[in-house]
């Protein structure tokens, strides 16, 4: 038999370099994962380095919020160093760079700004570009307007000149006398020395106002809302401008009134006067005239008035216009009183005490003392305690015969006069004598009642009779003009100076008295002649006669008499009761 081989066989070159090929691919795939994985590992740490820093730039902004109060006037941000945040024990101080695996120096910042919704956006870390570019702030002005209740809000705060006013920009205001604006508009470099931007507002820094809430019809604070793009940091940003509505001049801060004057009011009484005076913001004063009736006119109203019960009463008056700034001056309570007796009124409005007699006369300057009695008018022109003067203002009365001046002839006197009336004068047509009118009158104006008082006259006790010469002339001394005659020429008055008896004057006819004074339309008394005829040189042997027809004007006292309405002027007379 013959022997076996029994030599081992090895690895061929090519097995072997196969063999090294996979062992160095395995290595090199186990490398790179190796790699990723640390790389992996590298950058959870940085982002665990990040968020340390950017929550104690956070935790440090809400314990020291003024720290970036500079965000809310206009800045774009705030930079807060690192080592701030290990002073104030917010961060460790080995807190290291998971990339270079150094402590962060202190130097190194965390940037905040205020982004749109108000909320601060922390950024970590800030890029050397970034550290040396510069935000630009809106500056925007206090602005003061007037107050002008004609333009809404809406109409406000749609014109683009009201919304910009002040705006740095070529298209709404003048740049050659910028320095001269008042309530400027405009972006600044913060990094330039306050340097103001120049270029396009609007198209450049994407200028425009989110809300404007200004309304010039009612005095306040208001504000508009403006948006911008950073020109050098690219972020929008939001800035909000004051906007002051001034008061208006005419806003009342208070307020006066007075009723009739503080005099009493006649019962029933319609119209009565009422006086404001306001105040104002700037310490002028003004006068309101109205009536009860008419307050509304003058932006009042009034509660708790009436005339229509006698006593004493507080009225409520309150403005009914709102000022500029919403507010209303306080209400006031004048007080007022209200009568039936008409001395109490005469005594009250027209500030009238005796002059020297028992009897107190009004004056020229006191108008409103005109009365309805019986339907007729009158005017009062005396008080003599309760008793109450007045004079009749009507002219319809037929004129009586008056001889003015003394008979010449007692041809004339006893058989002239009877027949003819109107001496001095061709005609038969009698006319009435002076007591004929004054009885004519009693019964026509319905001139009776028991407050009708007798009258003294030199022809007797009277219920009726005509203001006596003394009576006027007392008036008469405050008068510069014919105070109670109105458009009448002339008009006689009563007690001649001499103290003759009737028959001196009239040897014909008792009833014809002569009354030889009269008033001229100037108001002078005058003795003869107040409207002189000529010499009549006749048939009926009239001789040197001078005599005319003259108004009269009839005057009665009443006692005591009570009012229902009226406020005493001509045109609405006191009703008498």
């Amino acid at each position: 038999m013959g022997k076996k081989n029994s030599r081992k066989k090895g690895f061929t070159l090519v097995e072997l370099i196969v063999v090294i090929s996979v062992l160095v691919i395995v290595a090199g795939l186990f490398a790179v994962n190796m790699m990723k994985t640390l790389n992996k590992n590298k950058d959870e740490e940085q982002k665990e380095v990040v968020a340390q820093i950017t929550s104690a730039a956070d935790a440090y902004v809400v314990a020291n919020p003024e720290e970036v109060k500079r965000l809310y006037n206009g800045y774009g941000y705030v930079d807060i160093e690192v080592g701030e945040l290990r002073d104030k024990g917010f961060l460790s101080e080995k807190l290291k760079d998971a990339e270079t695996g150094e402590i962060i120096a202190d130097e190194e910042i965390v940037r905040v700004k205020l982004e749109i919704g108000d909320y601060l956006n922390f950024i970590y870390p800030v890029s050397p570009a970034d550290k040396n570019a510069k935000a630009w702030s809106m500056v925007a002005e206090d602005m003061t307007i007037e107050y002008d209740p004609e333009v809404t809000s809406g109409a406000w705060c749609s014109d683009e000149s009201n919304k910009y006013s002040g705006l740095y920009d070529k298209n709404f205001v003048d740049l050659g006398n910028y320095a001269e604006v008042t309530s400027k508009l405009y972006l600044m470099d913060n990094g330039a020395e306050g340097k103001i931007f120049d270029g396009d507002y609007f198209k450049e820094a994407g200028l425009e106002v989110t809300s404007c809430n200004v309304n010039p019809q009612k005095a306040g604070t208001y504000n508009i809302t403006y948006t911008y793009l950073d020109p050098s940091m690219k972020n929008e940003k939001t800035f909000n401008r004051v906007v002051y509505v001034k008061t208006s001049t005419n806003d009342a801060i208070s307020f006066t009134a007075v009723i009739n004057d503080n005099k009493k009011i006649a019962l029933n009484a319609k119209n009565v006067p009422i006086k404001i005076v306001e105040t104002y913001k700037d310490g002028s004063t003004a006068e309101l005239d109205s009536t009860d009736s008419s307050l509304g006119a003058i932006n009042y109203a009034i509660e708790g008035f009436t005339t229509s019960e006698k006593g004493d009463r507080v009225a409520i008056i309150s403005s009914t216009k709102v000022n500029s700034d919403g507010s209303k001056p306080q209400p006031q309570k004048p007080p007022y009183s209200v009568t039936d007796l008409l001395v109490d009124i005469v005594n009250e409005s027209k500030n009238c005490t005796p002059n020297g007699s028992k009897t107190c006369y009004l004056r020229c300057e006191q108008t409103e003392n005109y009365v309805s009695y019986n339907g007729s008018v009158y005017r009062i022109y005396g008080l003599d305690g309760n008793t109450v003067k007045f004079i009749y203002e009507g002219s319809e009365i037929e004129r009586p015969y008056g001889q003015l001046g003394d008979c010449t002839s007692n041809t004339c006197c006893n058989g002239g006069r009877y027949l003819y009336n109107r001496l001095g004068q061709n005609t038969k047509v009698p006319k009435p004598t002076m007591d004929q009118v004054l009885d004519e009158f009693y019964t026509d104006k319905s001139v009776q009642g028991p407050k009708l008082q007798s009258q003294s006259t030199r022809y007797g006790s009277k219920k009726i009779a005509l203001l006596a010469k003394n009576e006027y002339e007392e008036i008469a001394k405050s008068c510069p003009s014919n105070y109670l005659t109105g458009e009448a020429s002339f008009w006689l008055i009563d007690e001649a100076e001499s103290s003759a008896g009737a028959g001196a004057y009239n040897k014909g006819r008792n009833s014809s008295y002569a009354y030889d004074h009269a008033v001229d339309k100037e108001g002078a008394v005058i003795k003869s002649g107040a409207h002189k005829q000529p010499t009549f040189e006749g048939d009926y042997g009239t001789g040197n006669v001078q005599t005319d027809e003259l108004s009269v004007r009839p005057t009665i006292f009443l006692n005591n008499p009570t009012v229902s309405g009226g406020d005493g002027t001509v045109d609405n007379p006191y009703v008498l009761s």
